[in-house]
């Protein structure tokens, strides 16, 4: 038996997509969770996820897909244009700023960076290295309402001067392209990387039986 399986109309559960003016859309199935769709080729990917788990048929697939469609979501480059041409208010003070990693011995070869509060103080978990991962934080970011969704906005509009790669697809083709000597020293410096992370654990792993 499948799931009940409801597309609507998004209001103000994004209130990033909300402020750019994105439209967006909630999808409901039993047993699978509210799923937020903001682009058709996102949409399609999970309604696949749907049919080959068993909680929507087909047909069910295929209706949903009618009422996506009919919502006119935009396209992932369509919703970064609308953020890059977001025009933040005069005066405003920010409080959190997104930064190129500059490490020399960093070993991601391509455009990433960290999003540092004014203090400095790095505030996100790992590195970012697309602009759907910046986009997803920054949506976070933005939820917890008042000036964070301002910050929100500025924060990838950085993203965007920055060039990062649009998601992983586009990182993958970025570093294929690179010569073939930058990525040896790449993968040369990420080998390193992992080395050293297995000697501090191992480091600290003896210590904890001492």
């Amino acid at each position: 038996m499948t799931a009940k399986a409801k597309f609507v109309k998004g209001t103000t559960e994004s209130q990033l997509l909300y402020m750019l003016g994105v439209p967006y859309g909630i999808l409901r199935v039993e047993g699978y969770g509210p799923v937020l769709i903001d682009d058709h080729d996102g949409a399609m990917g999970v309604l696949s996820e749907l049919v080959q788990a068993e909680l929507v048929t087909a047909d069910e697939a295929m209706a949903l897909e009618t009422a996506i469609v009919e919502a006119k979501l935009d396209s992932s480059v369509a919703t970064f244009n609308k953020a890059r041409d977001f025009k933040i208010e005069f005066g405003f003070s920010p409080s959190f700023n997104f930064e190129i990693c500059a490490h020399a011995d960093c070993p991601n070869p391509l455009a990433h960076g960290y999003i540092y509060d004014v203090d400095k103080m790095n505030v996100t978990q790992g590195v970012i290295s697309t602009l759907a991962e910046g986009f997803n934080l920054c949506g976070d970011l933005a939820q917890l309402g008042g000036t964070n969704k301002l910050d929100a906005v500025r924060i990838f509009q950085q993203m965007l001067a920055a060039n990062l790669p649009a998601n992983k697809t586009e990182w993958n083709k970025r570093y294929d392209a690179l010569p073939e000597e930058t990525r040896r020293q790449a993968e040369e410096k990420s080998a390193k990387h992992v080395g050293q992370a297995i000697a501090d654990l191992l480091q600290r792993v003896l210590r904890d039986k001492d």
